[in-house]
């Protein structure tokens, strides 16, 4: 039983070893991610999980950029059912974070290996691919963009599961490629969604236009009828995250076309193609590479490469010359303002103008050229008497790694030893550059293509054991030197779990005091500064998350405004106020009291209710019939992501202002009833209040959200029964 289950599972048992052995320091706990990881990703998951193990589903978070829509934000994890389930059973810390990750990245190898076994029909060629896609220069150098290493992870099963559609014409293959593609939605990069989006109707109309030719109308119907039963239960299972988006569209900053200089930012450059053969050096040398570092890695292995390469000299079918033109067009995507091709997607292709950094093409571009490889292997291990190409292709490797280690001698970039003796190995790392990157890889490289070319004889098939695990040593050796730049700290993993345990569980009242900047406690928590208000739960004007809403960004760009009003507290009160239109005339009186309110200049003639028995036109209220006093108190009493409570006391009437963003789904009352509310400074919640003593709640809730969330987990736990019962009966018709 035993020797059958390894039989059976071997493929999977040999990605997850590799994967392991390639993500070591991250899937053991021993040094935590870097950069956007811990200091975006984390938080928002953090936030995300505390929610929901407190019985909250996450709309609203408080405590960053004076509260915003986080279940609107495709990057928080809010509709991501891996996240629920981490956070259910055992809760977001860094140590879920660090499984996160290597899960996906293992995810991704086993897609890959899928994908290319179902078209290559190779399981040896399928394996080694599998495992050089997820050590791949993606994954390495996008380690720090969660959302993209989820989408690199799904992305192989969709293609996977759409080409079983297309095959089989089978509603299990509907169902699980709806559900993939409900997971790359979730939980992944939007980018990624619109390429894929348009891949799969590429290969559609393609499929579409062959069985037309081929006169075979039955098929071609039902294969209609399966592509809209395909969009329709996708649209179903993610309703939640595009009612979100939906109803917030106009409200987000990033839901406008950006200007062609922002879209090509961070390209794959060029010359950054040298990292197929040398990653540490498109790593170790900004100045080299023109980009930024995660999008500069285009590496899959050298023998992977050599193999995909090969391609270049065999014949192809016509499936493979469409993979491989597919590769090449992505590639040239990715170069950004190097080439036209970005630009005429941005002219002319939807959504294409919503998203920055082309680098991230070369994630369909490494896919391609994988699949590419593992046909080339397929040929060689098919066939014998076939690899004196390939040997040429090695020895012109061989070359280029003795030219590099020559020409580091040259430069005199020989590394100091000793240094590397007294310091810890990610210091060693990032401390190199150019030459001495290319000297320490170009060594290790040639002795392990070496042995491969040594082993190499005629007989392919005979040898391809070792030649398999010189190629895992070749991607993992790759992987492991670039792993200090791109992938993890020297901070332990230990450190900041002991360090996150110590801060305030679930959601304790703040106190009453000004929105906490980012620069306030910088430093606190290494490598946490910029979102640390979501972890001492405390609400923060600002933060890092590129998900902005037009309020704040306004807000933001007027500093004689901005400068002055975050001098008040959570809740203040105001008995003076303005209009935009007025800004000129009162500018003194702003930069002398802090609260003075600026309001819309429609608010002039709007109507109010305050009492449900009185209408009070705004544009009558006079500054002089408002007054606040020193005796005057706003105490807050309830503070979780949802609804918040404050008990005031007045002497006179004037207005409220709680400083969360006014965004669709508010709803406040004074004593159980409500009252109308207004936006003031672009952005915060105001209210007319009453002399008196009062208690005010806000409550935050968007109805079609809501019902957005039961149709997708109803139509999720439906998608899953079905695919569970027919396994079940299937396993009993074969035992009868």
């Amino acid at each position: 039983m035993v020797k059958n289950f390894f039989r059976t599972y071997r493929p999977y048992l040999i990605i997850i070893a590799v994967g392991l052995a390639g993500y070591w320091q991250v899937a053991f706990m021993h040094s935590i991610l870097k950069w956007d990881m811990v200091d975006q990703y984390f938080p928002w998951r953090y936030f995300v999980s505390e929610c929901l193990r407190n019985g909250i589903f996450p709309q609203w978070n408080p405590y960053q950029h004076s509260g915003y829509p986080i279940h609107a934000d495709p990057q928080s994890g809010v509709w991501y059912p891996v996240v629920w389930i981490i956070s259910f059973i055992y809760g977001y810390d860094i140590y879920a974070n660090q499984f996160d990750f290597v899960l996906h990245v293992i995810l991704g190898g086993t897609g890959m290996f899928l994908l290319i076994r179902h078209l290559v029909n190779n399981t040896e060629a399928a394996l080694l691919c599998g495992c050089c896609y997820m050590l791949s220069g993606f994954f390495i150098g996008n380690a720090q963009h969660l959302t993209y290493i989820v989408s690199g992870a799904w992305i192989p099963f969709i293609l996977f599961y759409y080409g079983r559609m297309l095959q089989n014409n089978s509603w299990k293959d509907i169902v699980r490629v709806c559900l993939c593609f409900f997971l790359l939605l979730t939980g992944g990069y939007p980018a990624f969604a619109i390429i894929l989006s348009y891949s799969l109707l590429i290969i559609f109309i393609i499929h579409s236009i062959h069985l037309f030719r081929n006169k075979n109308f039955v098929l071609l119907k039902k294969f209609m009828l399966n592509n809209f039963l395909f969009l329709f239960l996708a649209l179903v299972l993610c309703s939640g995250l595009l009612v979100s988006l939906f109803t917030g569209f106009n409200y987000f900053t990033r839901s406008q076309r950006l200007p062609l200089e922002i879209i090509n930012q961070a390209p794959f450059a060029p010359q950054s193609l040298i990292s197929c053969l040398l990653s540490l050096v498109t790593a170790t040398d900004r100045e080299f590479i023109d980009s930024d570092i995660s999008m500069s890695n285009l590496n899959f292995g050298t023998i992977c490469f050599a193999a995909f390469l090969f391609s270049f000299f065999r014949k192809k079918e016509k499936k493979e010359k469409i993979i491989l033109a597919a590769g090449i067009f992505f590639m040239l995507a990715s170069f950004g303002a190097y080439t036209p091709v970005r630009k005429l997607l941005y002219d002319y292709v939807p959504l294409m103008d919503l998203f920055r950094f082309p680098g991230i093409f070369r994630l369909f571009t490494i896919t391609c050229f994988v699949i590419s490889a593992a046909y080339s292997l397929k040929f060689l291990y098919e066939q014998k008497n076939n690899i004196k190409k390939l040997r040429i292709i090695l020895i012109s490797f061989l070359l280029f790694y003795s030219l590099m280690i020559a020409f580091a001698f040259i430069k005199d970039s020989l590394f100091n030893l000793q240094y590397f003796g007294e310091h810890s190995f990610n210091s060693f790392i990032n401390g190199l550059n150019f030459w001495e990157s290319a000297l320490l890889q170009s060594a290790l490289l040639f002795i392990l293509l070496f042995i491969f070319f040594f082993v190499l004889k005629n007989d392919f098939k005979k040898n391809f054991k070792y030649l398999f695990w010189i190629a895992i040593a070749d991607v993992v050796v790759s992987a492991q030197l670039n792993m200090p730049v791109t992938v993890t700290s020297d901070i332990r993993s230990s450190k900041i779990r002991e360090q996150l345990s110590k801060l305030p569980g679930k959601f304790p009242v703040p106190q009453n005091k000004p929105a906490c900047l980012f620069s306030d406690s910088s430093g606190s928590i290494q490598p946490f500064w910029r979102n640390l208000g979501i972890f001492y739960k405390r609400p923060q004007f600002d933060g890092y998350n590129p998900f902005h809403l037009k309020g704040f960004a306004q807000l933001s760009s007027e500093p004689a405004i901005y400068n002055p009003v975050l001098k008040n507290n959570i809740a203040f009160f105001s008995d003076r106020y303005s209009f935009f239109s007025d800004t000129i005339r009162d500018i003194f009186i702003l930069q002398s009291k802090s609260n003075h309110l600026f309001f819309n200049e429609k608010l002039k003639n709007a109507r109010m209710d305050l009492q449900k028995e009185s209408f009070v036109n705004f544009g009558e209220i006079k500054s002089g019939n408002l007054e606040s006093a020193t005796s005057d108190s706003a105490e807050i009493v309830l503070f979780n992501p949802d609804r918040i409570k404050i008990k005031s006391h007045t002497a006179s009437s004037q207005f409220l202002t709680l400083m969360q963003h006014d965004y669709p789904g508010w709803n406040i009352t004074i004593d159980g009833r409500a009252t109308p509310h207004f936006t003031s400074d672009y952005m915060f919640i105001t209210i007319l209040l009453p002399s008196g003593n009062h208690l005010i709640e806000y409550s935050f809730e968007n109805k079609s959200v809501s019902a957005g969330l039961i149709v997708s987990i109803v139509s999720l736990l439906v998608c899953l029964a079905l695919l569970v019962a027919k396994r079940k009966n299937y396993g009993i018709e074969k035992a009868r």
